[in-house]
């Protein structure tokens, strides 16, 4: 039986090895903000851990919006902020086609939905609900786009020491 491979969503947009490099970035943003020791020798196990093949695009793809949410959680305080980086008008275009991947590491992340109902909250008392906007038509557009396929949204979840260890 041959294995289907996801398509990189990214095909010509940016090469596999800036998008590692994007990647580790993130990554490093991650470590820094909890006041950790980058160690750049545990980055790439960490992604093969957490995400699978290192040779295949799309391995990278899930990682980038994975630790970016991770970085966005981690870091991101204010309502305004907050609603701002998730605005993916404002991002570049392979970040840009990255978005549901996004979309879905942020729905999937156990603190989203108090951030997101707390920083809305905010935008509310202050007058500011349109910067919201971004985020909104985001989920919008995945919620149509989820529909007119009618398939199921996969969830981009890490890998669990608990899984890894089932499956050996």
């Amino acid at each position: 039986m041959q294995r289907l491979r996801a398509k990189p969503l990214t095909q010509g947009l940016i090469s596999i090895q800036k998008l590692k490099a994007e990647v580790f970035h993130v990554w490093c943003w991650i470590h820094r903000s909890n006041m950790a020791h980058v160690q750049p020798e545990n980055f790439e196990p960490e992604v093969r851990h957490l995400f699978g093949d290192l040779r295949l695009k799309h391995t990278w793809e899930k990682a980038y919006s994975h630790f970016f949410v991770g970085w966005l959680i981690a870091c991101i305080f204010d309502g305004d902020t907050y609603f701002k980086v998730l605005d993916p008008s404002k991002w570049s275009d392979w970040k840009y086609e990255l978005r549901f991947l996004t979309l879905e590491a942020l729905a999937a992340h156990p603190e989203f939905k108090s951030l997101t109902s707390n920083s809305y909250s905010y935008l509310v008392s202050t007058n500011q609900e349109e910067l919201a906007r971004g985020l909104l038509e985001l989920a919008r557009e995945a919620i149509e786009r989820q529909q007119q396929y009618s398939t199921d949204s996969t969830v981009v979840m890490p890998r669990t020491e608990s899984q890894s260890d089932q499956g050996a």
